[in-house]
Protein backbone atom coordinates (compact mmCIF):
# COMPACT_ATOMS: atom_id res chain seq x y z
CA UNK A 1 0.00 0.00 0.00
CA UNK A 2 1.45 3.19 -0.94
CA UNK A 3 1.82 5.43 2.07
CA UNK A 4 0.14 9.05 1.39
CA UNK A 5 1.39 12.62 2.89
CA UNK A 6 -0.29 15.81 3.05
CA UNK A 7 0.93 18.67 1.37
CA UNK A 8 4.06 20.39 2.00
CA UNK A 9 4.18 23.49 3.14
CA UNK A 10 7.07 25.66 1.56
CA UNK A 11 8.95 25.56 5.21
CA UNK A 12 8.73 21.88 4.88
CA UNK A 13 10.06 21.74 1.44
CA UNK A 14 12.92 23.86 2.74
CA UNK A 15 13.55 21.74 4.98
CA UNK A 16 13.35 18.64 2.63
CA UNK A 17 16.17 20.13 0.70
CA UNK A 18 18.12 20.15 4.33
CA UNK A 19 17.72 16.75 4.53
CA UNK A 20 19.23 16.16 1.30
CA UNK A 21 22.07 18.01 1.94
CA UNK A 22 20.70 20.55 -0.63
CA UNK A 23 20.17 23.51 1.63
CA UNK A 24 20.17 26.85 -0.68
CA UNK A 25 23.20 29.15 -0.37
CA UNK A 26 21.33 32.07 -1.88
CA UNK A 27 17.48 32.81 -1.84
CA UNK A 28 16.57 35.09 -5.09
CA UNK A 29 12.97 36.21 -4.00
CA UNK A 30 11.15 37.90 -6.76
CA UNK A 31 8.27 40.07 -5.47
CA UNK A 32 9.80 39.67 -2.04
CA UNK A 33 7.80 42.77 -0.63
CA UNK A 34 8.64 42.20 3.03
CA UNK A 35 10.41 38.68 2.63
CA UNK A 36 8.27 35.07 2.38
CA UNK A 37 8.84 34.11 6.15
CA UNK A 38 8.23 30.18 5.31
CA UNK A 39 11.59 30.04 3.21
CA UNK A 40 13.89 32.55 6.09
CA UNK A 41 12.42 30.34 9.13
CA UNK A 42 13.80 26.79 7.47
CA UNK A 43 16.85 29.47 5.44
CA UNK A 44 18.32 31.39 8.19
CA UNK A 45 21.64 31.80 7.10
CA UNK A 46 20.79 32.17 3.25
CA UNK A 47 22.38 34.93 1.15
CA UNK A 48 18.88 36.42 0.00
CA UNK A 49 18.20 39.12 -2.79
CA UNK A 50 15.43 40.69 -2.55
CA UNK A 51 13.38 41.93 -5.88
CA UNK A 52 10.12 44.02 -5.77
CA UNK A 53 9.15 47.43 -7.56
CA UNK A 54 6.82 48.71 -5.71
CA UNK A 55 8.32 51.62 -3.54
CA UNK A 56 6.50 51.46 -0.38
CA UNK A 57 8.02 47.88 0.23
CA UNK A 58 11.46 49.16 0.56
CA UNK A 59 11.16 49.79 4.44
CA UNK A 60 10.29 46.48 4.93
CA UNK A 61 13.14 44.95 2.93
CA UNK A 62 15.53 47.27 4.54
CA UNK A 63 14.34 46.04 8.14
CA UNK A 64 14.58 42.43 6.56
CA UNK A 65 18.30 43.30 6.17
CA UNK A 66 19.08 44.19 9.39
CA UNK A 67 18.54 41.17 10.26
CA UNK A 68 19.63 38.52 7.76
CA UNK A 69 22.37 38.63 4.83
CA UNK A 70 21.86 39.67 1.95
CA UNK A 71 20.93 42.76 -0.75
CA UNK A 72 17.62 44.35 -2.01
CA UNK A 73 16.75 45.90 -5.59
CA UNK A 74 13.86 48.26 -6.40
CA UNK A 75 13.25 47.07 -9.66
CA UNK A 76 11.03 44.71 -11.74
CA UNK A 77 12.20 41.39 -13.62
CA UNK A 78 10.74 40.34 -16.85
CA UNK A 79 12.30 39.00 -20.34
CA UNK A 80 12.79 42.75 -21.16
CA UNK A 81 14.76 45.87 -19.60
CA UNK A 82 13.27 49.42 -19.76
CA UNK A 83 10.16 51.14 -18.00
CA UNK A 84 7.03 49.68 -17.07
CA UNK A 85 3.95 51.30 -15.48
CA UNK A 86 3.38 49.15 -12.47
CA UNK A 87 -0.27 49.35 -11.78
CA UNK A 88 -1.75 50.00 -8.29
CA UNK A 89 -4.95 49.96 -6.67
CA UNK A 90 -6.52 53.47 -5.81
CA UNK A 91 -4.30 55.00 -2.84
CA UNK A 92 -2.08 51.74 -2.14
CA UNK A 93 0.88 50.56 -4.13
CA UNK A 94 0.11 46.52 -2.34
CA UNK A 95 -1.11 43.94 -4.90
CA UNK A 96 0.72 46.00 -7.84
CA UNK A 97 1.23 44.19 -11.16
CA UNK A 98 3.11 44.79 -14.32
CA UNK A 99 0.04 46.15 -16.27
CA UNK A 100 -1.72 49.30 -17.53
CA UNK A 101 -5.55 48.96 -16.51
CA UNK A 102 -8.09 51.19 -17.28
CA UNK A 103 -9.34 53.04 -13.72
CA UNK A 104 -6.26 52.61 -11.94
CA UNK A 105 -3.39 54.26 -10.69
CA UNK A 106 0.12 53.85 -12.13
CA UNK A 107 3.81 54.52 -11.27
CA UNK A 108 6.72 53.93 -13.52
CA UNK A 109 8.49 51.09 -12.53
CA UNK A 110 12.29 50.40 -13.66
CA UNK A 111 12.19 46.94 -15.27
CA UNK A 112 15.92 44.45 -15.53
CA UNK A 113 16.04 41.06 -16.27
CA UNK A 114 17.41 38.16 -14.61
CA UNK A 115 20.28 37.99 -16.98
CA UNK A 116 21.57 41.24 -17.33
CA UNK A 117 21.60 41.38 -13.07
CA UNK A 118 22.66 38.52 -12.17
CA UNK A 119 24.60 36.56 -14.89
CA UNK A 120 28.27 37.73 -13.69
CA UNK A 121 27.16 37.44 -10.41
CA UNK A 122 28.50 34.70 -8.18
CA UNK A 123 26.32 33.40 -5.87
CA UNK A 124 27.00 30.90 -3.21
CA UNK A 125 25.22 27.23 -4.12
CA UNK A 126 22.86 26.01 -4.32
CA UNK A 127 20.82 28.68 -5.30
CA UNK A 128 16.59 28.78 -5.28
CA UNK A 129 14.32 31.60 -7.02
CA UNK A 130 11.47 32.44 -5.40
CA UNK A 131 8.32 34.33 -7.28
CA UNK A 132 5.43 35.61 -6.82
CA UNK A 133 4.65 38.40 -9.59
CA UNK A 134 0.96 38.60 -9.81
CA UNK A 135 1.28 36.25 -12.81
CA UNK A 136 4.07 38.01 -14.77
CA UNK A 137 6.30 35.02 -13.02
CA UNK A 138 7.05 33.45 -16.31
CA UNK A 139 8.29 36.82 -18.09
CA UNK A 140 10.57 36.81 -15.18
CA UNK A 141 11.86 33.50 -15.63
CA UNK A 142 11.74 34.08 -19.65
CA UNK A 143 14.56 37.39 -18.64
CA UNK A 144 16.96 34.32 -16.99
CA UNK A 145 17.82 31.85 -19.61
CA UNK A 146 21.35 31.69 -19.25
CA UNK A 147 20.92 32.09 -15.30
CA UNK A 148 18.66 29.66 -14.59
CA UNK A 149 21.41 27.18 -15.84
CA UNK A 150 22.96 27.87 -12.59
CA UNK A 151 19.56 27.86 -10.46
CA UNK A 152 18.66 24.46 -8.50
CA UNK A 153 14.75 24.86 -7.49
CA UNK A 154 12.80 27.61 -8.04
CA UNK A 155 9.15 28.08 -6.34
CA UNK A 156 6.55 29.75 -9.01
CA UNK A 157 3.11 31.10 -8.41
CA UNK A 158 1.29 29.54 -10.76
CA UNK A 159 -2.50 30.35 -11.63
CA UNK A 160 -5.11 28.41 -12.98
CA UNK A 161 -7.29 31.05 -13.90
CA UNK A 162 -7.20 34.81 -15.37
CA UNK A 163 -8.27 37.12 -12.57
CA UNK A 164 -7.35 40.24 -14.03
CA UNK A 165 -8.68 39.27 -17.44
CA UNK A 166 -5.61 39.13 -18.84
CA UNK A 167 -5.56 36.29 -21.19
CA UNK A 168 -1.93 36.78 -22.20
CA UNK A 169 -1.30 35.97 -18.86
CA UNK A 170 0.35 32.27 -18.49
CA UNK A 171 -2.23 29.93 -16.98
CA UNK A 172 -0.87 25.80 -15.26
CA UNK A 173 -0.44 24.18 -18.41
CA UNK A 174 1.62 27.46 -19.69
CA UNK A 175 4.00 27.55 -16.53
CA UNK A 176 4.98 24.00 -16.84
CA UNK A 177 5.31 24.33 -20.45
CA UNK A 178 7.71 27.42 -19.95
CA UNK A 179 9.78 26.01 -17.26
CA UNK A 180 10.15 22.49 -19.15
CA UNK A 181 11.18 24.85 -22.10
CA UNK A 182 14.00 26.31 -19.59
CA UNK A 183 15.31 23.39 -18.22
CA UNK A 184 12.94 22.33 -15.38
CA UNK A 185 10.34 19.93 -14.21
CA UNK A 186 7.57 20.20 -11.72
CA UNK A 187 8.67 18.61 -8.31
CA UNK A 188 6.30 19.31 -6.11
CA UNK A 189 3.23 21.64 -4.92
CA UNK A 190 3.93 23.35 -1.63
CA UNK A 191 0.42 25.65 -1.59
CA UNK A 192 -2.62 26.43 -2.87
CA UNK A 193 -5.38 28.96 -2.67
CA UNK A 194 -9.35 28.57 -3.41
CA UNK A 195 -10.96 31.81 -5.11
CA UNK A 196 -13.73 33.14 -3.20
CA UNK A 197 -16.00 33.46 -6.58
CA UNK A 198 -16.56 29.49 -6.24
CA UNK A 199 -13.94 27.87 -4.06
CA UNK A 200 -12.33 26.45 -7.06
CA UNK A 201 -8.57 25.92 -7.33
CA UNK A 202 -7.14 29.55 -8.04
CA UNK A 203 -3.16 29.12 -7.74
CA UNK A 204 -0.88 26.80 -6.68
CA UNK A 205 2.83 27.37 -5.92
CA UNK A 206 4.97 25.10 -7.98
CA UNK A 207 8.27 23.80 -7.31
CA UNK A 208 10.81 22.97 -10.17
CA UNK A 209 14.12 21.64 -10.73
CA UNK A 210 16.85 20.82 -13.20
CA UNK A 211 16.05 18.52 -15.45
CA UNK A 212 19.42 17.23 -15.88
CA UNK A 213 19.65 17.97 -12.04
CA UNK A 214 20.48 16.14 -8.98
CA UNK A 215 16.67 15.80 -7.72
CA UNK A 216 15.96 14.05 -11.74
CA UNK A 217 18.98 11.77 -11.17
CA UNK A 218 16.84 8.72 -10.19
CA UNK A 219 13.48 7.99 -11.45
CA UNK A 220 12.81 4.39 -9.09
CA UNK A 221 9.78 4.44 -7.23
CA UNK A 222 11.24 2.61 -4.32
Amino acid sequence: MTTRRPMRSLEEFCGYLIGRGLAPGTVIDVGAANGTPEITKALPDAYYVLIDPVPSYEGQMKYFLSKHRGEYHLVALSDVAGTMQLTVSKGSEHGATLSAAPGKETIAAPVETMDGMFLNREFAGPIMVKTDCQGYDMHAMRGGREFLKRVDVAVCETLLFHPTMEQHLPDFGDTVAVMRELGFAVFDIVSYQTRPFDNALGYVDLVFVREDGPFRRHHRWA
